[in-house]
């Protein structure tokens, strides 16, 4: 998937509307990784973890799983905040190459 794609893909998440005027939500299973806890600090805990993703209203939120987020939508995984994808960026990771399709976020 080129870098092209993959914005491509996410903007039309990001932007999908429904006729009626409803906001699409889009979910799902993720195996994700962080790389950094902030612009300067690597993350401790680097491994990955499965988690269950909700993107809606431009809102990336985790949960622990499918269940987890039908009990309690409110109840994010590790009580992360949601990630606000508006003005962020996507990129396929062309130099990671232990795992197939794996991109990044910023």
């Amino acid at each position: 998937m080129s870098t092209s794609t993959c914005h491509d893909i996410l903007t039309s998440c990001l932007e999908g509307q429904s006729p009626a005027g409803d906001e699409d939500q889009f979910e799902g299973s993720l195996i994700r990784k962080h790389e950094w806890e902030s612009t300067t600090k690597k993350a401790t805990n680097r491994s990955w973890d499965k988690i269950y993703v909700v993107l809606r209203n431009n809102l990336l939120m985790f949960y622990k799983d499918q269940k987890s987020y039908k009990a309690a939508p409110e109840a994010y995984y590790k009580n992360e905040s949601p990630v606000d994808l508006r003005g962020g960026s996507t990129q396929v990771a062309t130099d990671y190459t232990k795992k197939r399709h794996v991109f990044r976020i910023k």
